[in-house]
């Protein structure tokens, strides 16, 4: 059953992407929040 995963590289592939930006995506909010503080400061 689990050969189905080996034949969908698209699906990895997608999976890989969706993985970054869940990564990026708070580290950039979390970046820009810092950038506001110490701007304010």
């Amino acid at each position: 059953m689990g050969a189905d995963r080996e034949h969908t590289p698209m699906a990895s592939e997608i999976f890989g992407i969706a993985a970054v930006f869940w990564v990026l995506i708070p580290v950039g909010l979390a970046g820009g929040a810092l950038l506001l503080k110490l701007q304010k400061d």
